[in-house]
């Protein structure tokens, strides 16, 4: 074992390092070493290929400013943990890591690493730990992630990454900590990555995730972190987060969540921080999240809640920075009274109310104002109507005079006659023709 780590040691890392050949352990991290080959290759890595035993590489936090060398594969089979983080490496990673099959842990972090991550890391089936975060990777998460069926920790955020979470990503029981922050992943988290039932921390903020969030939130148990600020969720937060009784941090800021905060955030006693700023959530603060004694930073602003702030318990402590630019909050001290606020509104709903009832009175009279003045003018229509018909008139005439023009009721003037009697033909003086039944 050789550990010269968190030294103030300088220059270049000698190659006579590799005739230290049953070498097991090299720990340089921490220095001020440098890479000395104009070719600006990390030579030294090549030069420890004739270690065959050794088991740990750790030459991170040093400004080495180099390139991997595509031989990196031929470094001892035995190795398993290589951290080189925050190195100032500037290459891809060579296809040939995929040889070192025995690898535990793999540190790469905050470097400047570029192009994509080779495929061969199907080959890293012991690979319990991995970290190429802070660097600038492209293309999508490689699937053969899936088959490492040992990983526990994940970390490939602030990267370029693009492309879909891999849906295969939920047949990994064994994660416990998954950070794809700060990346350009899009579409919606796939169904199976939501019965993780034993991960402890997620971290996907910062990405351009849709959808909503789903019931089955509820089916991480044991989660003490989740992050999935700056994206595009939309929907409502699901009751069922409530079942996550561990969770300590909560961040859903900067969304479109819409609809109610759920009552069930009173069950997540452990809770110390929760962010749903910049959304759109309406309704009131449940007053139930009073009794949340451990949490020290609330952030509900930038929404359309309203009513009553609680006053109890956290809420004593959180000042109007909490609460910025929602549509009628009310109760805090540098806020206006609920009373007034509440009269207000009450006050300009009855003045609504009078005004429609006002309103609709005077169309109802209107209406019927109308109808009866239609009606008034249709009945002196028709008398008008009626006016115009001549008027019906009966001349009478005496029984002697019916005898004359009808020569005594001569059959020779009977025009017919029937179970009513007869019916005789008489002509006056005048030439009117008259029908006549004695």
């Amino acid at each position: 074992m050789l550990d010269l780590g968190s030294n103030h040691f300088t220059g270049a890392i000698p190659h006579s390092l590799g005739n230290l050949i049953l070498l097991e352990h090299l720990g340089i991290s921490g220095n001020d070493f440098s890479e000395a080959s104009l070719s600006k290759e990390l030579s030294f890595i090549i030069s420890l290929s004739n270690c065959k035993h050794l088991r740990s590489l750790w030459i991170g936090e040093n400004p080495l400013n180099g390139f991997l060398p595509k031989s990196i594969g031929n470094l001892s089979s035995s190795l398993e943990s290589f951290h080189a983080g925050s190195c100032g490496i500037k290459s891809e990673i060579p296809s040939s890591i995929g040889n070192l099959s025995n690898l535990i842990e793999l540190f790469f972090q905050n470097n400047s690493l570029t192009g994509l991550i080779p495929t061969t890391i199907n080959w890293f089936l012991k690979l319990q730990r991995i970290d190429l975060s802070d660097n600038q990777i492209l293309g999508a998460i490689p699937s053969e992630f899936c088959n490492l069926l040992n990983l526990g920790e994940l970390r490939l955020g602030q990267n370029m990454l693009s492309g879909m979470v891999p849906s295969c990503l939920g047949n990994v029981t064994t994660f416990r900590y998954v950070y794809l922050n700060s990346n350009n992943l899009g579409s919606m988290i796939p169904t199976s990555f939501w019965s993780l039932r034993d991960i402890l921390e997620i971290d996907m903020s910062g990405n351009y995730l849709t959808g909503s969030l789903p019931a089955q939130i509820g089916n991480f148990k044991a989660l003490v972190y989740l992050n999935l600020s700056n994206n595009q969720y939309s929907g409502g937060i699901p009751s069922t987060i409530g079942a996550l009784q561990d969770l300590q941090e909560l961040s859903l800021e900067r969304n479109n969540l819409q609809g109610l905060i759920p009552d069930s955030i009173k069950n997540m006693l452990q809770l110390r921080h929760l962010d749903l700023s910049f959304n759109h959530l309406e309704g009131e603060i449940p007053n139930s999240l009073q009794v949340l004694s451990d949490l020290q930073y609330f952030n509900v602003s930038y929404n359309r809640l309203r009513g009553p702030i609680p006053h109890g318990g956290p809420f004593a402590n959180f000042t109007n920075l909490s609460f910025l630019s929602n549509e009628a909050l009310c109760g805090a001290p540098w806020l206006q009274p609920c009373t007034s606020t509440f009269e207000h509104e009450s006050r300009t709903k009855r003045i609504v109310m009078i005004v429609l009832l006002a309103s609709g009175s005077v169309i109802l009279a209107l209406v019927i104002s109308i109808f009866l003045m239609r009606l008034k003018l249709r009945k002196k229509t028709l008398a008008a109507t009626q006016n115009l018909l001549p008027m019906a008139t009966f001349e009478r005439v005496s029984l002697h005079e019916l005898r004359q023009i009808t020569n005594g009721f001569s059959v020779s003037n009977l025009l017919g006659s029937g179970s009513f009697g007869s019916v005789y033909k008489g002509i006056r003086e005048n030439g009117m023709v008259w029908a006549i039944k004695p």
